[in-house]
């Protein structure tokens, strides 16, 4: 097991920690869609036996809770993926995803070449 410096627990070398040092079996895991779950999953794929990504609006057990906070939403992305009933969204793979990224930033970078 290496060692490692509470600086190196920082993102994204701190999941290569967290996943390397920590866990000795296969894992399954789910993550819900936001802005960073593409980079998430490109990082923790290898890793993962199985790794999927939770539609955020289809997760209706979440959104109608009356108590909100991180620890109660990931406690029931798990028990919704240990019960077979996460609602998947499509993950592109990271050729597609980088290349939509570079698409999206063309008309800013016409508009103010433009100007």
């Amino acid at each position: 097991m290496a060692t490692s410096t509470p600086k190196d627990r920082f993102w994204p070398r701190g999941l290569t920690w967290l996943v390397d040092e920590n866990v000795a079996t296969a894992w399954s895991a789910a993550l819900e869609a936001t802005m960073f779950t593409g980079w998430i999953y490109d990082h923790l794929k290898p890793h993962a036996a199985a790794l999927k990504v939770a539609h955020p609006l289809m997760l209706r057990a979440i959104a109608a809770a009356k108590k909100k906070n991180d620890r109660i939403d990931a406690s029931k992305i798990c028990d919704c993926l240990r019960c077979d009933f996460l609602p998947e969204c499509y993950m592109a793979s990271t050729a597609i995803r980088e290349r939509q990224r570079r698409e999206s930033f063309c008309p800013l970078r016409t508009h103010l070449i433009g100007l």
